[in-house]
């Protein structure tokens, strides 16, 4: 992750870090690979840098598990939507997004909400439902794709027996239906669905 210009720098960086024992090298896997020594050593060092260098590593760890997990990608979608959020969310508290930004919400949300339909699949609900609204958080509300997380969200909700949650991710969904009617059709199915459960 570290920029060409600096890559020389690593190796004597990673032996000062270890003399001060605030990293450790792992034994018995790969050599050079190293760990922070504590949790609170780790957050501290994250906490220190700033939030548009923490998005721009975010980014650049997304770029190198992509190309190093080419074969293997959707097992790593859960992990890879995390960092893609990540990125979004402190160029999001920076100011407004610019594409770059929107363009970091929209992979990320089709990645999480990839992982949730999977743990949907294998009834994870529980799973499937934080996954579809951290994937649905990372859209604008003028997203097509956005109302079918939103259906998708709701009947998760409706399954776990969160009506009122349930109520207002499908309502939401129905309210943007000009943006994505299919969608928004499978969520008036699914408040139908709804309103038989609560016996209405």
């Amino acid at each position: 992750l570290v920029p060409e210009t600096r890559e020389a720098t690593v190796g004597p960086g990673l032996v000062a870090l270890t003399a001060k024992q605030l990293v450790q090298e792992l034994e018995g896997g790969e050599p050079g690979v190293h760990r922070f020594q504590h949790i609170m050593v780790r957050d501290t060092a994250y906490d220190g840098i700033l939030k548009r260098a923490r998005a721009e590593l975010h980014e650049r760890f997304v770029a190198w598990a992509d190309e190093a997990n080419r074969d293997r990608g959707v097992e790593f979608e859960e992990i890879l939507g995390y960092h893609l959020e990540q990125a979004w969310r402190y160029r999001s508290e920076l100011g407004p997004l610019d594409e770059r930004g929107r363009a970091l919400g929209v992979d990320g949300a089709r990645r999480l909400a990839s992982a949730g339909r999977r743990a949907f699949a294998r009834d994870d609900v529980p799973g499937a439902a934080t996954l579809l609204r951290r994937a649905t958080a990372l859209l604008p509300e003028d997203e097509p794709t956005r109302v079918g997380l939103l259906a998708e969200l709701g009947e998760a909700l409706l399954v776990l027996g969160r009506y009122g949650e349930a109520s207002e991710a499908l309502g939401e969904a129905e309210r943007h239906a000009a943006l994505a009617p299919a969608a928004a059709a499978r969520a008036s199915l699914a408040r139908l669905l709804l309103q038989l459960r609560r016996g209405d």
